[in-house]
């Protein structure tokens, strides 16, 4: 099961709260911020995941971006925040969506099973 939270602050969309599945019926609750910008991501964005992850409890937290990351907020992700926070690219995550049978339908990812029609069929 999933269970996704977009908090709103202002008028704003804030990162996505979701739960994921890891297998034998446990799943994970991560915290993953997404940023669609032609300027390098800096430290600041790095915290800040970091921050919502140990605020809310959460087992994971992830930044992505179109962009690229600074030298100083690569330097938190294997350092100071190593256990808080990772950034990835967003061709990275789309391929492992992918791998993981999400599907893209009206600009945003979801499971393939959201997609899955109940059958009524019976077999004779």
């Amino acid at each position: 099961m999933y269970r996704s939270i977009l908090p709103q602050f202002g008028g704003s969309v804030h990162p996505l709260y979701d739960t994921m599945p890891l297998g034998n019926g446990h799943s994970a609750l991560s915290v993953i911020d997404a940023k669609l910008y032609s300027n390098p991501i800096g430290p600041q964005w790095v915290r800040s995941v970091a921050g919502l992850k140990l605020q809310e409890k959460a087992d994971f937290g992830m930044l992505v971006t179109t962009s690229y990351f600074t030298k100083g907020a690569r330097d938190l992700e294997h350092n100071e925040l190593k256990d808080h926070v990772r950034l990835e690219d967003f061709e990275t995550v789309v391929k492992w969506l992918a791998g993981h049978r999400w599907k893209k339908t009206g600009g945003i990812y979801l499971p393939e099973s959201r997609f899955s029609e109940p059958s009524n069929k019976t077999t004779a």
